[in-house]
């Protein structure tokens, strides 16, 4: 009697042994094939993310420029550089909802989550400026970074694209796999403005193929 008790006791432990083996294994599996856990973080790749449009959620710096003239920009609806980020929602003709560079002005804006470098375009940037196109053309040099740190050219935007001042550009030139850092530099050719011109207006960037 003894002898069966103690091999339906031995026989629980060896299954429950196999049991907890192929958990182990399992889990193990599922971590290496799918996640890099460091230090209790585990970081899901990029390709699980939910890839869709998205804006810049943060001013990280910014330098506002001068007028043609020299005089700081003093309209309360052009200083505010936050009007730069979320949805573009400047209204035409009207002067709100924007941020002006002015002369070398300098902004960098963030995106909350990486942008990653897909087909086409990848980033577009929207431009407010009232009576396009026949107010000169208005530039800005566009550099992005994935640490915040490093930035790298990807070209111009300008206020004449067309009718609804957006630019789209490629950052793939960078190598760079995805970004989160975007910094405008006003470089407007003011010879054909007027003293009171305030250069390059933002009004919104997204990110085409943003991963969150």
């Amino acid at each position: 009697m003894r002898s069966s008790v103690f091999k339906i006791v031995f026989l629980f432990f060896v299954v429950g042994l196999l049991v907890i083996g192929i958990k182990a294994r399992i889990t193990k599996s599922f971590l290496s094939d799918t996640e890099t856990q460091t230090s209790n973080t585990i970081s899901t790749a990029t390709s699980f993310c939910e890839q869709k449009k998205v804006w810049t959620a943060n001013v990280v710096i910014v330098s506002q420029g001068t007028l043609k003239n020299g005089n700081p920009i003093n309209d309360p609806n052009r200083k505010d550089p936050t009007k730069a980020l979320g949805p573009n929602d400047w209204v035409p003709e009207t002067g709100t909802n924007f941020f002006s560079l002015g002369v070398g002005g300098t902004i960098t804006l963030s995106f909350n989550s990486p942008v990653l470098d897909g087909a086409g375009a990848d980033l577009s940037f929207h431009e407010a400026t009232n009576g396009r196109p026949t107010y000169p053309e208005e530039k800005a040099r566009v550099e992005v970074s994935r640490d915040g740190t490093t930035f790298l050219p990807i070209g111009e935007v300008t206020s004449e694209p067309g009718d609804d001042g957006v630019t789209f550009l490629d950052f793939s030139s960078t190598s760079l796999s995805s970004i989160k850092f975007v910094k405008l530099t006003d470089t407007t050719n003011f010879d054909p403005h007027a003293g009171d011109a305030d250069g390059y207006d933002l009004d919104a960037v997204d990110g085409v193929y943003g991963c969150e």
